[in-house]
């Protein structure tokens, strides 16, 4: 089988500097089974030391079916949250010891410093429902206006996906792009395309658009209604796709947009402390098999047309229909057909809006529950690499650890209540 056959890119993408590359990528192999096997045991160690000194505690004076039944929440639950310690800790070990860490995390080749012409084509594509169309235009000119001032705008096309059913917000919508079109300088670069029902939601949208457009372009820039993206860090992402044929998504991490709701910077301020840190370290051991979060990243659009096309799961919602948490999906499929997905843990250029209240948060978080508990179904998927089914299992495990914890609560003051005399 040749390089093109494996790759989707032609074998003399692996000549001179390439060719090193990925030698020495294949080399690392092992460094990566070694990081692994060292969180694991890490994770491990601590998991089952914290879940017998709590056994030790809650025997001392005998067992009881209700202890009995919390060490078990417990040891359930604790690998989950070692996890997360230990990403956290290696993160901010990486960040403070290491010169340059997002080389250490991310080893792809970069272009030189005299920033290699972007000779690709690449369409940055907004799927919308029902969404204000002030925010979205406002996002998408952003979008425009700061790839017209790198010079490299010609390489790229912008694509409103529209799903929306409110005739009034598509109204609105339509007149908006007309106004826009009409006054922009290459109004041919400008689409908009609403369909006419939308089937399969956003997965549905991308596909349709994966259907009509796709073969005319390299490279996508997935953008959702609340995010924005600055044409620098868009043409950076796009060289950084051509340097790197292996590359089958490349994630941002995004920041808050500026917010004036007090539970927004409560959460952002949580966010830009905890999460550089945390992927800095899940890159660390995950490396070329990362997540991808569904927005602010570029995807290389023929393995993504060939390989991460979703099944309809059997039987009805909330278990069967439509698969809602479908960026880790196609990012394990990715995997499986042996391109990389990669993170770059740097902030700069990708931005996000944040849900104002605690309802909305929690509405959003409700979707994606639903989401990833759906992913219990996939895990017997045929081809997945092991690392894939441990990060759809993770996935469903952020959304079970909360029951699983509440049980555990609610024994422990159940038996307090019980028996309130000390002993």
């Amino acid at each position: 089988m040749s390089s093109a056959d494996v790759t989707g890119a032609p074998a003399a993408a692996e000549s001179g500097d390439g060719q090193r590359d990925l030698a020495n990528r294949r080399q690392s192999r092992p460094a990566m089974g070694r990081r692994r096997l060292s969180l694991g045991l890490l994770v491990a160690v601590t998991a089952i030391g914290a879940t017998l000194a709590l056994a030790h505690v809650l025997g001392a004076n005998g067992w009881s079916w209700a202890d009995r039944v919390m060490v078990l929440l417990f040891a359930l639950n604790t690998p989950w949250v070692a996890l997360g310690f230990w990403n956290a800790v290696i993160g901010v070990a990486l960040s403070h010891l290491l010169r340059d860490p997002l080389s250490a995390v991310v080893p792809i080749a970069r272009p030189g410093a005299a920033e290699a012409p972007v000779t690709t084509r690449t369409a940055i594509v907004m799927p919308v429902y029902d969404e204000a169309p002030a925010r979205v235009f406002r996002h998408l000119r952003t979008v425009v206006e700061t790839l017209d001032a790198t010079g490299e705008a010609g390489a790229f096309e912008i694509f409103l996906l529209s799903d929306t059913r409110d005739p009034a917000i598509a109204k609105e919508e339509a007149a908006r792009f007309a106004a826009w079109r009409a006054g922009d300088r290459r109004p041919e670069r400008l689409h908009y395309r609403r369909r006419c029902d939308n089937t399969g939601h956003k997965v549905g949208n991308i596909r349709d658009f994966c259907d009509r457009w796709g073969e005319q372009f390299d490279h996508m820039v997935v953008l959702d209604a609340d995010s924005v993206m600055c044409g620098d860090r868009i043409v950076e992402l796009t060289r950084l796709m051509q340097a790197n044929p292996r590359l089958g998504i490349l994630q941002t991490l995004p920041v808050g947009l500026p917010t004036f709701s007090p539970f927004a910077r409560i959460f952002q301020y949580g966010m830009r402390h905890g999460l550089r840190a945390y992927t800095l370290g899940s890159a660390w051991w995950q490396g070329a098999e990362g997540p991808y979060w569904g927005h602010n990243a570029i995807i290389r659009l023929e393995p993504f047309q060939r390989h991460c096309g979703l099944p309809r799961l059997p039987g009805n919602p909330p278990f069967g229909g439509d698969i809602l948490s479908h960026d880790l999906v196609e990012a394990v499929l990715m995997h499986r057909a042996g391109y990389e997905v990669r993170v770059l843990p740097q902030e700069g250029g990708s931005f996000e809006e944040t849900p104002p209240t605690l309802p909305d948060f929690l509405r959003r978080d409700l979707r994606w529950c639903q989401g990833n508990l759906q992913h219990i179904r996939l895990l017997p998927l045929s081809g997945l690499r092991p690392l894939g089914r441990l990060q759809l299992l993770l996935g469903v495990l952020m959304y079970l650890a909360a029951p699983l914890w509440l049980g555990f609560m609610l024994l422990g003051f159940g038996q307090i209540l019980a028996d309130p005399s000390p002993q």
